[in-house]
């Protein structure tokens, strides 16, 4: 796993990905990043783009700024080798995406020092068609 801060990040930056979770201040919108014309910065609390390749997660900080973090898979480095990811399925309601879609989130574990695996991170994955 690969993480990152972005400065300035930009919105065709983040329509990279295929998926956007975005909470604004007066609304929640969960759509594929193609179906979002614009975004407004000023608006956004929270906001998380994603697909397998990655995730951008925007957020604001206690001094209302807005930061960017970014998560892909690639390999850190050689203490990578001991993280093993777990892909969680969670349902989506029909209303965010369509029917029969499950979210998928990618967590990623370590053991510890006792050899207890634990969460070192997540990131937003995926949406599955159901059957």
């Amino acid at each position: 796993m690969n993480r990152v801060n972005i400065d300035n990040v930009s919105f065709e930056v983040c329509k990279a990905y295929k998926y956007a979770l975005i909470y604004n201040i007066s609304e929640i919108i969960f759509k594929e990043c193609n179906d979002i014309s614009e975004m407004d910065f000023n608006q956004c609390l929270e906001a998380y783009f994603f697909d397998k390749t990655g995730q951008i997660h925007l957020f604001r900080t206690d001094n209302d700024e807005l930061k960017a973090i970014k998560i892909t898979d690639e390999k850190d480095n050689e203490v990578d080798e001991n993280v093993v990811t777990v892909d969680r399925e969670f349902e989506i309601e029909p209303k965010w995406l369509g029917n029969n879609k499950t979210l998928v989130k990618r967590e990623y574990l370590k053991a510890d020092e006792d050899g207890q695996m634990c969460v070192t991170s997540c990131r937003l994955y995926d949406v599955k068609e159901g059957e």
